[in-house]
């Protein structure tokens, strides 16, 4: 059986989203602080080969074949909402695909792994579920199921469902009102390998956190706690966003616009950014109604 070696952390049907009309897009190397000079398809960046794991001795990719499968169920989902030149009309399943999506992508990134261990052997909800069963009498073998239940392998194995168990104990759909689409006419959302701005940093839960998270260059999705009326956001909030993104980036950033990148790199270095104060402003109807009247105004 072949085995993959490129792990896309960050789908590239994700990826898409952010291209130009070439389908490339300009990358900031965050560790080299500096542009690429050339432009990058979406295959050859946010990779890695984490989820190869050994078992008995043989190296398996089953995490990444579970991945691709998830990607599978979302993909069409994603180019709905790449497609669409305003905020597109999604309906409740395809409310609750974009919350299994963005769930899965939480997990996926390299800086959750660490996380993800401590909560599947702290959390007996994970597995309580699961036993080993003798397959004549249909007895559980105790010994057994906390063996596999304990190893390394097994949790790295099922990784890719935490999405959707966390999704199931969460669910909610009077919830899905607070999970809104905003639209943004230039079209150069940046994203990177840190795609999730958390008002409140090490979230236990995704679905108890309030965050801003990139869908494609036109699109971003703002969770809070308060449901929001406008469908495009005002352009001074959206550039703190770009801005909060593009420094809490870890290794890559990328745009369909090189333009926006370097901008954005020398608007970073000359602010003291803070994103608590964003958080605020999004959440106070009243100071988000007078922007959009100040933009009106202005126009």
């Amino acid at each position: 059986m072949v085995r993959s070696e490129k792990h896309h952390y960050l789908p590239q049907f994700y990826l898409n989203g952010f291209t130009n009309e070439n389908g490339t897009f300009s990358i900031y190397d965050c560790q080299r602080k500096k542009i690429s000079p050339k432009n990058f398809y979406p295959k050859s960046k946010f990779y890695d080969n984490r989820n190869l794991i050994e078992f008995n001795g043989v190296i398996t990719d089953i995490p990444e074949t579970m991945y691709s499968y998830m990607d599978d169920r979302h993909k069409g989902l994603l180019k709905k909402i790449q497609a669409s030149t305003s905020v597109p009309d999604l309906t409740i399943d395809e409310k609750l695909h974009l919350q299994e999506f963005v769930s899965t992508v939480f997990w996926r990134l390299p800086g959750n792994d660490e996380y993800y261990m401590r909560k599947y052997f702290s959390d007996p909800d994970f597995t309580k579920n699961m036993a080993i069963r003798n397959s004549q009498t249909g007895v559980v073998d105790e010994e057994k199921t906390k063996e596999i239940i304990n190893s390394d392998y097994f949790a790295r194995s099922i990784k890719p469902f935490i999405s959707t168990i966390q999704m199931m104990q969460s669910r909610n759909n009077l919830d899905l009102e607070n999970w809104q689409l905003v639209y943004n006419g230039q079209g150069n959302n940046i994203c990177s390998d840190n795609p999730f701005l958390f008002r409140k940093d090490n979230p236990e839960n995704i679905f108890d956190s309030e965050f801003i998270f990139p869908l494609s260059k036109h699109h971003s999705l703002i969770r809070t706690f308060r449901r929001i009326e406008q469908a495009e956001m005002n352009a001074g909030i959206m550039a703190l966003i770009e801005l909060l993104q593009f420094s809490q980036a870890n290794i890559y950033c990328c745009c369909p616009d090189k333009g926006k990148l370097e901008r954005t790199e020398k608007e970073v270095a000359n602010l003291t950014l803070d994103k608590s104060v964003l958080f605020k402003v999004i959440s106070d109807k009243n100071c988000l109604n007078e922007l959009d009247r100040l933009s009106r105004t202005r126009r």
